[in-house]
């Protein structure tokens, strides 16, 4: 099994669903094996609208070989995620990087819940409708 766990782990967020995450490979000395790859485990922590967690299921993608960049997609816009790292050799996972925190910005909100016409005349009509289920940030109008 390898013995230590890629550093220097850094997140760039490319847009509300979509992060690309840089690391620096770990020795092969310390793979102790032939190197099979990288496996990249992520997790929403929360919504950055609400302030309570509500972690969701782990994630994990694998890259193989020697990459030392790996992209994450179908993130949610507008939310804190965790996530670590582990080198990977035939006979298992190494230990992880330390998990690093990353925020994804507003995106686009999702559509009203509900739409409702009332008070319909010859020349005017009401509409209600209700906020999105997922406001993907700050509604501002």
């Amino acid at each position: 099994m390898p013995m230590s766990a890629p550093e220097s782990v850094q997140v760039l967020v490319q847009n509300g669903t979509l992060a690309e995450v840089h690391w620096e490979p770990v020795l092969t000395s310390m793979v102790r094996g032939q190197l099979q790859g990288y496996k990249v485990s992520y997790w929403r922590e929360r919504s950055l609208q609400q302030a309570e967690a509500q972690q969701e299921e782990q994630q994990v993608l694998a890259f193989s070989g020697n990459r030392t960049v790996g992209r994450l997609p179908g993130l949610k816009p507008y939310s804190l995620y965790t996530l670590n790292i582990r080198v990977v050799n035939g006979k298992g996972e190494g230990p992880p990087s330390p998990n690093h925190n990353f925020e994804t910005p507003e995106g686009v909100p999702g559509p009203p819940s509900f739409l409702r016409i009332k008070n319909t005349n010859m020349d005017s009509l009401t509409l209600e409708w209700g906020p999105p289920q997922d406001n993907n940030g700050r509604l501002t109008g």
